[in-house]
């Protein structure tokens, strides 16, 4: 959907959610001064192994077009989105970091399910062995493209992760395994993830996408 075509009621609609959510996140920020979400993590460091072999595009080159050797170091950090402790349950976010051609690119999905409509909604969990979605589509070259993570291993040192894209509706098509080490690393103050400052090679936002995100990403900059 592009900014011509898109309805007036779904042009005001996102621009209120938009404006409403980040109104909230100034609340908490009020509260919570570095970040108003996502206060504490882990970080992992590894590799991103495509697999070979695949036939179906998604539309998104970094998907599409992996590096030559078919691997990526990579940096990923877990977080409590509200940040309660455990055992408590959380919105877990897993966001992922690697070097492009054109700098950081990052990429953020947070506890979901993986059917439709469950893959594009939050869940609340208690670690991050279980399903992540990116809930808003990317723009791809040929439409729509959700992106999803989870786990397939987690031993002998080594904690692996499955990367996954599929249109809105379509099924889940396996394009690549990150390989993790198991130890946490410390989470520096100042690291920050940001999709849209930061965004996947080959991948858009939508218009409505961005309304949502847009303000409440400035808010959680600041500071």
């Amino acid at each position: 959907m592009t900014e011509q075509n898109e309805s007036s009621i779904v042009r005001v609609g996102t621009d209120v959610t938009g404006r409403g959510i980040a109104g909230l996140f100034t609340a908490i920020k009020s509260v919570r001064r570095l970040r108003p979400i996502h206060p504490r993590g882990e970080l992992f460091v590894g590799q991103i192994e495509w697999l070979s072999g695949r036939t179906m595009r998604s539309g998104i080159s970094w998907i599409d077009s992996p590096p030559n050797d078919g691997r990526q170091d990579v940096t990923v950090r877990v977080s409590r989105s509200v940040g309660f402790a455990p055992p408590l349950p959380d919105v877990i976010g897993l966001a992922f970091r690697f070097d492009t051609e054109q700098g950081d690119a990052d990429l953020m999905l947070a506890s979901s399910w993986l059917g439709v409509p469950g893959r594009f909604l939050l869940r609340l969990g208690r670690s991050a062995t279980g399903n992540f979605a990116s809930l808003m589509p990317y723009r791809g070259e040929f439409g729509p493209v959700e992106i999803a993570a989870r786990t397939v291993e987690s031993r002998d040192g080594q904690w692996n992760i499955e990367l996954l894209h599929a249109s809105s509706t379509s099924k889940w098509k396996r394009f690549a395994v990150v390989h993790l080490d198991a130890e946490p690393l410390p989470d520096p103050a100042d690291l920050r993830f940001d999709s849209m400052l930061n965004p996947l090679p080959g991948a858009e936002t939508y218009p409505w996408a961005r309304r949502l995100r847009e303000r409440s990403y400035a808010v959680a900059r600041k500071g």
